[in-house]
This record gives C-alpha cells, sequence and structure tokens, in this order.
C-alpha cells in the first residue's frame, strides 16, 4: 500500500548450500514490517467558501426581503477541514432593519417562519472527499413589525463514498527460480532446494499459480561411511581488480568431504597420518624437556653456552689466519712484481752498451 499503513517485507536466498564439511545457514529467509502508516491515500484539501454574491432586490414593495447567496468554490479532501457555514442569506426589505415602512405601507405585522430541512442531497464525489447540501425554504415572511427569521436556509458538510483508486500498472505476481540443490544429509539421504515469491502482485494484478516452495529429493546414504573433510585443489586466479598501478586478484578453495575406499581418501589420509605423527614427535620432545629438573637444565645450558663459545672462538681464528695468509701472498706478490721490473732495466741497459759507435761518433 502506498498510503494508510501496508506491510513491507524482504527476502534472502542461500547463496551457496552447505556441504558436509560446512554449517548450515542460520536465519529467517524473509522479514515483513510496517509501511507508510499515517500516509494519507489523497492530499489533504480545506473546504472553501466563494465570496457572497450582491443583495438581490427587495421582492416586495411593502415588508419584503432580499437575499444573497455563495457557493463552496474548493471543496474539502483527504483529512481537510469542511465547509461550515450558510450558503444563502435572508434579510427584511422596504423597510429594513432599523428603518421606516414606507407610507402607503399599511399590514399586520406577522413573525417569519421557515420550513423543515430538506433531506440531504447526494455527495458532491464518487469516490474521495466531497460535500452534502440541505436546504429549507421560507414559508411566511416577516410583515409589519413582525420577527424576522432566524437562521440559515442551507447547510453543507463533508462526505467520503470510498477511497479513489490510484491510477496503476498491474503487476502480475512472479516466482523466483529455483535454488541450486543442497548437499545430501549425512543419514536422511535427502536434499533440498527451496523458491520464494520475489514480486507479489499489485493494481490487480494476476497471483501467483499454486505451487511448492520448497522440494525434496532422494541421494545417496552416506551414514556410516569413513569420512573426513579436506581442502580441494586451488581454483584458477581471478581477473586483476585494477588495470593500471597496484592491484589484487583472488583465488578460492573449497573443502570436500572424501569417502573411505577412494583414491584420494587414501593419500589424504597418509598425509594426514604423516603430519599427526611429526605433531607428536614434536610434542614428544617438547615433553622430554619439560620432564628435566632445573639444575639438569641449568647444566645443559652451560655446557651448550661453551660450546658456543668454543666454536666463535675457532671462527675467530679462522678468520685471523685468512688475513694473515691473504697478508703474506700479497707481499709475495709485490716481491715478485719489484725482482723482475729491476731484471727487465738490467737488460735493457746491457742491450744500450753494446751499440757500436759511428763515424761521426770517432
Amino acid at each position: 500500500m502506498t498510503c494508510d499503513g501496508g506491510i513491507t517485507w524482504r527476502s534472502r536466498l542461500v547463496k551457496r548450500q552447505a556441504n558436509e564439511c560446512g554449517y548450515p545457514g542460520v536465519g529467517l529467509s524473509r522479514e515483513t514490517a510496517s509501511c507508510n502508516v499515517g500516509v494519507p491515500c489523497i492530499k489533504s484539501v480545506d473546504c472553501k467558501f466563494s465570496e457572497w454574491s450582491r443583495w438581490s432586490d427587495c421582492n416586495s414593495h411593502c415588508n419584503g426581503d432580499k437575499n444573497r447567496v455563495r457557493s463552496i468554490e474548493v471543496h474539502a479532501r483527504g483529512t481537510g477541514e469542511a465547509c461550515k457555514g450558510p450558503l444563502k442569506e435572508v434579510t427584511p426589505c422596504n423597510p429594513g432593519e432599523g428603518e421606516s415602512p414606507p407610507l402607503d405601507c399599511v399590514i399586520p405585522d406577522l413573525n417569519c417562519s421557515m420550513s423543515s430541512w430538506n433531506p440531504w442531497s447526494e455527495c458532491s464525489q464518487t469516490c474521495d472527499t466531497g460535500n452534502k447540501r440541505r436546504f429549507r425554504d421560507i414559508l411566511q415572511a416577516p410583515e409589519g413589525s413582525g420577527k424576522a427569521c432566524d437562521g440559515t436556509l442551507g447547510e453543507t458538510t463533508h462526505c467520503m463514498v470510498k477511497p479513489c483508486q490510484a491510477e496503476c500498472m498491474p503487476v502480475p505476481c512472479k516466482w523466483a527460480d529455483w535454488q541450486q540443490w543442497g548437499d545430501c544429509d549425512k543419514c536422511g539421504g535427502q536434499k533440498r532446494r527451496v523458491r520464494h515469491v520475489i514480486e507479489h502482485p499489485a493494481c490487480g494484478g494476476e497471483m501467483c499459480e499454486p505451487g511448492h516452495a520448497e522440494e525434496v529429493d532422494a541421494c545417496p546414504r552416506k551414514c556410516h561411511d569413513k569420512v573426513f573433510c579436506t581442502w580441494a585443489e586451488w581454483g584458477g586466479w581471478g581477473q586483476c581488480d585494477a588495470i593500471c598501478g597496484k592491484g589484487a586478484r583472488i583465488r578460492q578453495r573449497e573443502l570436500t568431504l572424501l569417502v573411505e575406499g577412494t583414491d584420494e581418501y587414501a593419500a589424504a589420509e597418509k598425509n594426514w597420518t604423516g603430519q599427526i605423527q611429526s605433531r607428536q614427535d614434536h610434542q614428544g620432545s617438547v615433553e622430554a624437556i619439560a620432564g628435566l629438573d632445573e639444575r639438569t637444565i641449568e647444566e645443559k645450558l652451560k655446557m651448550l653456552k661453551l660450546q658456543t663459545q668454543g666454536i666463535e672462538t675457532r671462527r675467530y681464528q679462522e678468520l685471523i689466519v685468512s688475513f694473515a695468509c691473504g697478508g703474506i701472498s700479497l707481499v709475495a706478490v709485490l716481491l715478485v712484481f719489484r725482482v723482475y721490473s729491476r731484471s727487465v732495466e738490467n737488460r735493457d741497459t746491457l742491450r744500450y752498451d753494446r751499440t757500436p759507435l759511428t763515424a761521426n761518433q770517432e
């Protein structure tokens, strides 16, 4: 409903059914709540009178009356305030109030009298809020010094037959597609799937065809098989979430159920047994250390410290010997280079001494 209160709802689907390794979904699949409470179905408009018309001419030369009228200019709608007041007024004339009668007017004094009210008219609107009226007439106009009529000749009040229907397009009811089948119960041998109404009818739309919202089917029983959960292989990498710069991509793996007697079960059991044995060995070592007394642990720590110091001392000695050998090697290379350089110089000097003299030199 768009007005005067209604009910709204929201629903959710099981995105992924739990298998034997996972936990089932917990919670409601549909929630309802109130909506549009206090919202009027139509816009509220107050009733409004038109202006009074001019007074009519007096209907008699002696002791007559004249009237004026007004109408409803705007009818009340919704919770708007209805018009209350006369639609017609009558007053004496010839003479009027406080006036002297004409000289040729000699009429006995008669008081004004009015008829009973007529029945209410039909409502001015076939739907929504309108107005209805009723009238009465003057049976005897006042004459002479008689008393004038006191009261109204017309009344109006609001009325409503039925709410107007808003213009809208019919919307038919629509079922959602069936969800995927859930995994088989461990001992029940059944699997389930559900569906919901995703769109309810509105504005005179067709109702949903009668149908099931939940289906159950048979599946193999695994009541006494030895099974355990393990990780499946990794799926492929998804696309990068950025086209430039740094980004990220995701891959997933799921828990799967292995049944005894299959090759996958045997391989996984062997791997799992090895991990358990490794953990037990590690736990045994920790427990063995925890079983020693404080004095024994202290002596072992001292021995370990001495061994560490010895290793460090040998390491320093090896470093010193390495540096010494490197220095000696460097000195030997320099000496060899120096001896070689001197032998080359002596050879060049002897060659120049044995060169023969020319005639000019003699």
